[in-house]
């Protein structure tokens, strides 16, 4: 091979590791529960959006237990 044709074969391989690689060591701009106001309970789903911990239905702005009922159990969901 020559010369150019190994300059851009190293080109293309530096240019795709850059990419890979700055996929996962780039620096965060702040994590999303810094950003959000998180409730006890909750956890962060996708961006901002936030849903409550298995065993806990959203009331607003907080995640409340769910109230089970003697003799019952959670759904697969464990919402209700």
């Amino acid at each position: 091979m020559g010369r150019s044709v190994i300059r851009i074969i190293l080109g293309l391989v530096a240019a795709s590791l850059t990419g890979v690689l700055g996929v996962f060591l780039r620096p965060t701009m702040g994590c999303a529960e810094d950003a959000v106001d998180l409730p006890e309970h909750a956890f962060i789903e996708y961006g901002d959006h936030w849903e409550c911990e298995r065993g806990f239905n959203r009331a607003g702005n907080t995640c409340k237990a769910v109230q089970v009922p003697e003799h019952a159990f959670l759904d697969h969901r464990g919402d209700g």
